[in-house]
C-alpha cells in the first residue's frame, strides 16, 4: 500500500474559446477580456498556429515565493531554465498538439491541460528540474479563479499552456535517516511552493510487486526492481491525475542530463549493443495510454527528460548560484554499481585521453548521431522486407538467398515481437543464424537453440520460433506480431539508466 501526502492542491480552470483567423489558423481567445492574442511561433506543422490568450489578468509573482520575481543574476539560470522550457515546448507540448490535430482538429475547443508529474529524489539533478519548472509556471487569475500556466516560447513571443504540477518522491528506505532526510527536503519544498506532494515507500510498494519481479523474495532490494516499481507507480499516479475530458494529457518528468546519456552509450558499448542502438537517451518516450479504450477519447502520457541537453556542471552551477539546497546520495560515490564506476573512473580517464570534456562529449554526440542515422536506414529497409512477407506467423527468407543487414534487422525485430519481448537476439546469436543461412543454403531444415529455451527452426524458406514446454516438453508457440522501430532496443532504457 502506498503512502501519499497531498499539499495545497491548486484548482485549475481555463476558460477560452477558439476562432479562426483570416488565414485559417486557430486563435484562442479569452471570454472576459478584449482580444489580445499572440501567434504561436515555430510550429512544426502548418496546422499548428494556435495561440493562447495573454489578455487575462496575471499575478506577477511566480507560484513559489522561493524564486522572488523569477529573475536570475547569472547565466546559469538562463541556460538551465531556457533549456528545460525549450524541451517541454518541442518534445512535449508541440509534439502532442500535432497528434491532437491529426485526430481531433474539429473537436478542440479549449487548449488541453497538461499534467506535469515531476520525479524528485532530492538530489541535485531533480532539484534543479523542480526549480526550473517552478520558474516556468505562473499563477493566473481568470474570472476570479486561479490557474497555473506553463510559460513557453521565447522572449517577446511567449505563450501559456494551462497545466497542473505534481511532485512524486520515492523513499527506498535503504539509507536510514538519510533516506528520510531526502523525503523531508522534497516535502518541504512542495509545501513552500504549494505543490501536491506524493510520497511512496519501498516497504509499502514492494509488497505489491509480483514475485517474478523480485526473484521470489520481496524483501530483497535491487536497482532494477526499484526502477520498475517507480515507473509503475508513476504511470498509475499520472493516470489518476490527468482529467478524463478536454483532451488533457500528462508527462512524467525525470532529471536525466547529458552526462547520463554519455554514460548510457558507454554501458551499451560494454554490453555489446548493436550499432543502431548506441544512442544515449531519448528526450521523449513513445506515448502510453492512461485510460479510455476508444481511439478518440483515450488519454496519453509520456516520459520526458527536459534536462537532457544540460551538463552536470551547468546544473550544479545553477543550484549554487541561486543558493538552492539539495542532498547528495552517498552511494553515488561508491563504485559498487557499474554506472557509478563509469562515472567516477572511466569518464574522467576518457576525457583526459580525448583532450578534455568537450572533446569526449563531441565524440559521443557524433557516435549517437551516426547510430541514429544507420538505425533509421536499416529500419526502413527492414520494414520493406516485413511488408513484402505479409505474414505474422513465420519469417520468410529471401527467395534469392540474400541475407544482408536489412534482413538481419527484420529478423531481430520479428523474433523480439514473436517472443513477446522475452527474447532479444544477441549479436553472436545473429552471427550464428546468418552463418547457418549463408554457409549452408541447401539445408532447408534445421534447428538452433537461441537461448532461454527458445528455438529457431527452418522449414524451407520459412523460419519459426518456439519454446520448450515447461513440463511435457511440448512447444509453446507464441502469437507472432511485429512492429519496426528505428533501432535495436533489446531492453528498456530504464534497465541501464540512472535513477530517475
Amino acid at each position: 500500500m502506498k503512502t501519499m501526502r497531498l499539499v495545497a492542491v491548486v484548482p485549475l480552470v481555463h476558460r477560452t474559446f477558439p476562432v479562426k483567423s483570416t488565414g485559417g489558423a486557430w486563435i484562442w481567445r479569452s471570454h472576459h477580456v478584449p482580444i489580445a492574442c499572440r501567434r504561436l511561433a515555430h510550429r512544426p506543422s502548418p496546422r499548428l498556429h494556435g495561440v493562447w490568450s495573454r489578455g487575462c489578468k496575471r499575478t506577477q509573482s511566480r507560484i513559489c515565493s522561493l524564486h522572488g520575481d523569477g529573475d536570475s543574476s547569472g547565466s546559469s539560470m538562463d541556460e538551465v531554465v531556457a533549456s528545460v522550457r525549450n524541451s517541454l515546448r518541442t518534445n512535449l507540448v508541440e509534439h502532442h498538439l500535432n497528434l491532437l490535430h491529426e485526430t481531433h482538429e474539429d473537436e478542440l475547443r479549449d487548449p488541453p491541460v497538461v499534467v506535469l508529474l515531476l520525479a524528485v529524489s532530492g538530489g541535485s539533478d531533480s532539484i534543479a528540474l523542480l526549480h526550473s519548472v517552478l520558474r516556468s509556471v505562473e499563477s493566473s487569475v481568470i474570472d476570479d479563479e486561479r490557474t497555473l500556466c506553463l510559460k513557453l516560447g521565447v522572449v517577446g513571443d511567449e505563450y501559456d499552456v494551462p497545466c497542473q504540477v505534481h511532485v512524486a518522491h520515492f523513499n527506498h528506505e535503504q539509507r536510514g535517516e538519510n533516506s528520510d532526510g531526502d523525503e523531508m527536503l522534497v516535502e518541504s519544498l512542495c509545501r513552500e511552493s504549494g505543490l501536491p506532494f506524493h510520497c511512496y515507500r519501498w516497504s509499502d510498494g514492494s509488497t505489491c510487486l509480483e514475485s517474478s519481479e523480485v526473484n521470489g523474495n520481496k524483501d530483497v532490494f535491487s536497482q532494477n526492481t526499484a526502477r520498475r516499481w517507480r515507473r509503475r507507480e508513476l504511470k498509475n499516479l499520472l493516470s489518476d491525475l490527468v482529467p478524463s475530458k478536454g483532451h488533457a494529457f500528462g508527462a512524467i518528468l525525470t532529471a536525466h542530463h547529458r552526462d547520463d546519456a554519455d554514460e548510457t552509450i558507454l554501458l551499451k558499448l560494454l554490453r555489446g549493443s548493436h550499432l543502431t542502438n548506441l544512442a544515449g537517451m531519448e528526450a521523449r518516450s513513445d506515448p502510453f495510454e492512461l485510460g479510455g479504450s476508444d481511439q478518440r477519447s483515450r488519454m496519453l502520457g509520456y516520459f520526458v527528460k527536459p534536462c537532457l541537453e544540460l551538463r552536470k556542471t551547468q546544473i550544479v552551477d545553477f543550484l549554487t548560484s541561486n543558493s538552492y539546497e539539495w542532498r547528495e546520495d552517498e552511494s553515488n560515490s561508491s563504485n559498487k554499481y557499474k554506472r557509478n564506476k563509469i562515472r567516477n573512473e572511466l569518464m574522467p580517464l576518457l576525457s583526459e585521453i580525448a583532450g578534455g570534456d568537450e572533446a569526449i562529449h563531441t565524440r559521443f554526440r557524433n557516435l549517437e548521431q551516426q547510430s541514429r542515422e544507420i538505425g533509421m536506414d536499416l529500419a526502413l529497409r527492414a520494414q520493406q522486407h516485413l511488408d513484402e512477407m505479409n505474414c505474422d506467423s513465420e519469417f520468410r527468407l529471401d527467395a534469392n538467398g540474400r541475407f544482408d543487414l536489412a534482413h538481419e534487422e527484420a529478423l531481430h525485430l520479428w523474433v523480439s515481437r514473436a517472443t513477446c519481448g522475452r527474447l532479444c537476439l544477441a549479436y553472436d546469436q545473429m552471427t550464428r543464424i546468418r552463418g547457418q543461412i549463408l554457409m549452408h543454403p541447401t539445408r532447408l531444415q534445421w534447428e538452433l537453440d537461441i537461448g532461454k529455451r527458445w528455438r529457431l527452426k527452418r522449414n524451407g524458406d520459412c523460419l519459426t520460433v518456439s519454446r520448450e514446454g515447461q513440463d511435457d516438453g511440448t512447444d509453446l508457440v507464441r502469437p507472432m506480431t511485429w512492429t519496426v522501430h528505428p533501432s535495436r532496443e533489446c531492453y528498456s532504457e530504464g534497465d541501464i539508466g540512472p535513477d530517475g
